[in-house]
């Protein structure tokens, strides 16, 4: 075996470490730390060298990842247009789920330091490995099938009880007649669609989350027990035999020619991913063919159209003759730079427009702004805020500058950098917030809360350990609603997150903040009171230039 010194051992989340501490290993003094704060929870630290993914490297790499996505893309996309026999729901999920992938993928890949011994503890034990894309292969498959991993767990197949299939019929059955219905998707976005007497609501649900509840719901508005608008759940399970075979072949020719010779270890991952989120996909279909051609859809509402139920509905309103409309959950702004460029019309694809719509709702024109960028021959409905912001908006005045600021951090990290350059990713969330944290902690006049976004790399219990803050300036926030938190404060600080443009709605002051990037999330010529982009260098005169008495009015709803 090769000198201790020579092998180092890879540790993604806290979970690992809990393995590598369960296993004693004494015999490795080099451990590479793939998740902030992680170290702190390592046992035996006598003679072992931390090795940390360098932050500033980690953005070039961003920008290495998109430059070689690009490429990928212009083949993907050939290569999928050849595949007639693909539904169009189903092709727009394989956009994303590709694309999510591969950016996960190369930020491993990427971000991996070098070494001639790798050292990996897999199936409870420590394997060795001396071919760094063996090692990453392992890894990766190691990543994805963890169970903190929403996104990875999400695309695999949910099992569910005889009971519940029961269930599910059973429901189904009552609400195949009725009048005349709308379908939604999105718990949010069914309480904010209005209905006529004459009319339902259908909440479509995933098959995994319907509950006995459900049915009880469903009798007392069959009952009218309350006299509430018709509300109603419904969804279906996985029913349909299907050629597998034929599945594996379609998804073999996307593959053609398109990952080059440093990638091609990582097409097994992508193969495995896709053709098994297709399966359940195309078993899915039929059940929900046969239900919503029994019962009078009028149109369907949906937060969003990527991945498993909406784009399935959507693809069937085409032959039931059904509208289907986009009301996005989250924002967007036209690219603000050739990185963000690209990753925008795949981030946005399925969230802020989609070939799968017939009309799209833009809420602020910040909005419309964003979805006439990529979609020109979509028809775009001017609507007050839905899914974020309230209808009544009051103007308010900003503090005089002697007065305490309070100020609220939010922000959107993506676990494995899914959105490279547009988001944080874990890494560059704590980074940034311990920054501001810093700051905060050196002055005695501003509260700075922070609405902590947990995630498979990073959790609250981790942070709090890693900045070990005790400060009364300085505190987490334990308000459940973002809207009634952001309401007692008088700042946002972000980097990207829907929060950004709810901020713009209530006409609250803005700090996109970033030590080592210049990305704006939102890209909006502002008549007036522009956002402030800062980072540890500008942060006390950005703040100072703030506490200025003034009416704010961004001028962004309809």
């Amino acid at each position: 075996m090769s000198n201790q010194k020579d092998i180092i051992i890879f540790l993604y989340d806290k979970a690992d470490v809990e393995e590598f501490n369960k296993l004693k290993i004494t015999n490795i003094n080099k451990i590479f730390i793939f998740s902030p704060g992680i170290e702190k929870f390592i046992h035996f630290k006598n003679n072992i060298e931390i090795i940390k993914i360098d932050i500033h490297q980690l953005v070039q790499n961003q920008k290495k990842t998109i430059i070689v996505s690009q490429n990928i893309y212009s083949k993907f996309k050939k290569n999928i247009k050849e595949l007639e026999n693909l539904r169009r729901g189903l092709r727009e999920d394989i956009y994303s789920v590709f694309f999510i992938s591969l950016f996960s993928f190369l930020y491993i890949h990427y971000n991996s330091i070098d070494s001639k011994n790798y050292a990996l503890i897999y199936n409870n034990q420590v394997q060795h490995f001396n071919d760094k894309k063996i090692f990453l292969s392992f890894f990766i498959e190691k990543i994805i099938n963890k169970k903190n991993q929403g996104f990875f767990l999400f695309l695999k197949k949910k099992k569910i009880s005889f009971f519940k299939k029961t269930l599910i019929c059973l429901n189904n059955f009552f609400l195949k007649k009725g009048p005349p219905s709308l379908l939604v998707y999105g718990k949010k976005l069914s309480l904010k669609i209005s209905s006529d007497k004459e009319r339902r609501i259908l909440e479509v649900i995933r098959h995994s989350d319907f509950n006995l509840y459900h049915i009880f719901l469903n009798i007392i508005n069959i009952l009218k027990i309350f006299n509430k608008k018709k509300h109603y759940y419904f969804t279906c399970y996985p029913a349909e035999k299907i050629n597998i075979k034929e599945i594996e072949y379609l998804i073999n020719n996307i593959f053609k020619d398109l990952l080059d010779n440093n990638f091609l270890y990582l097409e097994k991952h992508f193969k495995e991913i896709i053709v098994n989120y297709c399966i359940q996909q195309y078993k899915s279909r039929k059940s929900y063919y046969n239900f919503l051609s029994r019962i009078n859809i009028i149109k369907f509402y949906t937060d969003q159209l990527r991945y498993d139920i909406p784009t399935i509905i959507a693809d069937i309103s085409k032959e039931i003759d059904f509208e289907t409309f986009l009301v996005p959950h989250g924002s967007m702004s036209t690219p603000s730079d050739e990185y963000a460029s690209f990753v925008n019309k795949i981030s946005g694809r399925g969230m802020i427009f989609s070939p799968l719509a017939d009309k799209i709702y833009a809420q602020t024109k910040i909005s419309a702004h964003a979805i006439s960028f990529h979609e020109h021959s979509k028809k775009i409905i001017r609507s007050q805020p839905l899914l974020y912001g309230e209808k009544k908006i009051k103007i308010r005045k900003i503090k005089s500058s002697s007065d305490n600021f309070n100020f609220l951090h939010v922000s959107s990290p993506k676990s494995l950098s899914k959105w490279p350059w547009i988001y944080e990713d874990f890494n560059e969330y704590v980074y940034n917030l311990k920054n501001l944290i810093n700051y905060f902690s050196n002055q005695n006049k501003h509260k700075l809360t922070i609405r902590f976004r947990e995630g498979p790399e990073c959790e609250l219990e981790t942070f709090k350990k890693i900045i070990n803050v005790e400060n009364k300036y300085i505190n987490f926030s334990k308000n459940k609603c973002f809207i009634d938190e952001l309401l007692v404060n008088d700042v946002l600080i972000s980097y990207s997150s829907t929060a950004i443009e709810e901020s713009l709605i209530y006409n609250k002051p803005i700090i996109i903040y970033s030590d080592y990037k210049n990305y704006k999330h939102i890209n909006y010529k502002f008549k007036k009171n522009k956002i402030i982009y800062s980072n540890k260098n500008s942060i006390k005169n950005d703040i100072r230039n703030i506490n200025i008495s003034e009416t704010i009015d961004y001028k962004i709803n309809w």
